[in-house]
């Protein structure tokens, strides 16, 4: 069986009707390995995009192409790159039905997206160090799924110890 025809295999329309809501801020497709079209819109030139590519067993498979004003985002770009890793789960016959009859790539998706979430929140620091004289608090939220943002609250191995913020 081909790239291409693993890819054939899944239901593309289901994967990528929750982009619909999205409206014209952002467009998906999915194209094959050769730029062929096989789902969603079709690329506008010159409209910013950010990719992601789908494999199946170990072979280049296709791209997702998210387009429009909102793909320059951070969160587009990681959000093509889940949509990539679920399909390419999904594309390798390494996904079951999903508790509830959820779709088995949307299950995916959202593991990726909560392991994205977890791996985040352990970069950030949220036990700020005792500072005499200070009370300091720290609070991480990403604005959507995953963000991209990143601080830090410690000490120095220095004499006195000064309190370093990275933000």
């Amino acid at each position: 069986m081909t790239p291409r025809q693993h890819l054939e295999r899944i239901d593309l329309a289901a994967v990528l009707a929750p982009f619909a809501a999205l409206g014209d801020d952002l467009g998906v497709a999915i194209q094959d390995a050769d730029g062929q079209h096989l789902a969603g819109d079709t690329v506008g030139a010159g409209s910013g995009y950010a990719t992601g590519l789908i494999h199946a067993h170990g072979e280049l498979a296709g791209r997702i192409i998210l387009h429009g004003p909102g793909a320059t985002t951070e969160l587009a770009r990681a959000t093509a790159t889940a949509l990539g890793l679920a399909l390419t789960a999904a594309a390798s016959g390494r996904t079951a039905e999903a508790p509830g009859g959820e779709h088995p790539v949307s299950a995916l998706l959202e593991e990726e997206l909560a392991n994205g979430r977890r791996l985040q929140r352990s970069f950030v620091s949220l036990v700020p160090p005792d500072v005499p004289g200070y009370d300091i608090a720290s609070h991480y939220e990403a604005a959507r799924e995953v963000g991209g943002d990143f601080f830090d609250l410690f000490r120095l191995r220095r004499r006195g110890k000064p309190l370093s913020i990275v933000i």
